[in-house]
C-alpha cells in the first residue's frame, strides 16, 4: 500500500529496481520499529529544497500505510532515500553553497588530469550530478554490499579507456585521510557510478581524436545521406562524416574501388548497397584500429579499485 501511495501522491511511476530498493529499506525500517530500537533522535542531512514537501507526502504514505508505526525521524531517512531513487532526482534540488569533500576531491583531480579541457559549463554539470551521487554517501556512510563489483565491459575499455584509467587512478590514489574515508569505503559503488556519469555528460570530443569518414556511393545525394545518418547514430564515437574526399581522410566508404595517391594510410571500405551486417561488422573493426592508432603510445593501464 505504502508504494501505490507514494506513486499516486506523487504521480510517479517507480522502476522495478527502484521499488525493490524501497520495499528492502521499507523492511529494516520496519524490523527496526518491531524490535523497540527505531531512530529516534532527529538527524543532520544535507540540505534539499523543498524537502518539507516531500517529506509531507511520506508521512501521509506512511501514515496510511503503517498506521503510527513509523515515528518521524524514521519518515525523514525514508523521504531522503526516496528522493535518491533515479525517478525524484529531478526533485533533488540541493541548496548551492561550499561544496561536500568528495565532490570537491573529485573536481580538482579531474581538471589536474584533463588540464585545459573542462570549461564553466561542463563543470557545473559535471558537479551537479556528482552532488547527487555523494548526497547518499554522505547522509548513510556505506552503500556498498558484496553484490557490487567494478564494471569489466568491454565495450567501456574499447571506447572509454580514459574514463576507466581516471576513475581507477582517482579511488586507488585517494589519501588516506578521514574527509575521504567514504570514497574508500564505498569505492566499487562509486567506480562504477563515476564511470557512467562521465560517459553521459562528456562529449566524445572531450577524449577521443575524430575519426574522418568520407561517404561516397554512387547511388546518389539521397543514398550518400541514408548511410550518414546511420553512422552518426553511433554517437559514442567521434566520427566526422563528410562527402568530399581530403588528404587527411581516414575511412573512404564507398561502393567502388578507387586509387588515390593524396593519402596513402586511407582506409578504402567497398559496402554492397545496402550494406549488409557483415559490411558494418568490418566498418567497426576498422574504426577501432584506427582509434588505437591514434591513441598516444603505451599499453592500456590496468584499472582496479582496491
Amino acid at each position: 500500500m505504502f508504494l501505490k501511495e507514494i506513486q499516486k501522491r506523487s504521480a510517479i511511476q517507480l522502476s522495478q529496481t527502484s521499488i525493490d530498493k524501497l520495499r528492502f529499506f521499507i523492511g529494516i525500517s520496519l524490523q527496526r520499529i518491531q524490535r523497540k530500537k527505531g531512530i529516534k533522535q532527529r538527524m543532520t542531512f544535507t540540505t534539499i529544497i523543498d524537502f518539507k514537501e516531500m517529506n509531507q507526502v511520506v508521512l501521509e504514505a506512511a501514515e496510511k500505510a503503517f498506521s503510527d508505526k513509523m515515528g518521524a525521524s524514521e519518515v525523514e531517512i525514508l523521504t531522503y532515500f526516496i528522493l535518491n531513487l533515479d525517478e525524484f532526482s529531478q526533485f533533488l534540488a540541493l541548496e548551492k553553497g561550499k561544496l561536500d569533500d568528495l565532490t570537491d576531491y573529485f573536481l580538482t583531480e579531474f581538471e589536474a588530469s584533463f588540464e585545459n579541457r573542462m570549461n564553466q559549463k561542463l563543470r557545473g554539470q559535471i558537479t551537479t550530478y556528482l552532488r547527487r551521487i555523494h548526497y547518499m554517501i554522505l547522509n548513510f556512510n556505506y552503500l556498498q554490499n558484496e553484490l557490487d563489483q567494478p564494471i569489466q565491459a568491454r565495450f567501456v575499455e574499447e571506447n572509454y579507456p580514459e574514463v576507466l584509467i581516471f576513475c581507477s587512478s582517482l579511488i586507488r590514489n585517494t589519501p588516506n585521510i578521514k574527509k575521504y574515508q567514504l570514497i574508500k569505503a564505498n569505492n566499487i559503488f562509486l567506480f562504477n557510478h563515476y564511470i557512467f556519469l562521465l560517459i553521459d555528460i562528456l562529449p566524445p570530443s572531450f577524449f577521443a581524436t575524430p575519426i574522418k569518414v568520407c561517404v561516397d556511393f554512387s547511388l546518389g545525394e539521397n543514398y550518400n545521406k541514408f548511410i550518414t545518418r546511420n553512422i552518426q547514430s553511433f554517437d559514442f564515437i567521434n566520427i566526422e562524416v563528410t562527402n568530399r574526399l581530403t588528404s587527411d581522410t581516414d575511412i573512404l566508404l564507398c561502393d567502388y574501388t578507387i586509387n588515390d595517391s593524396r593519402n596513402e594510410e586511407m582506409q578504402v571500405i567497398v559496402w554492397n548497397a545496402p550494406p549488409t551486417t557483415s559490411d558494418w561488422a568490418n566498418f567497426g573493426d576498422c574504426i577501432s584500429t584506427l582509434r588505437s592508432e591514434k591513441k598516444q603510445e603505451g599499453k592500456f593501464e590496468a584499472y582496479g579499485v582496491s
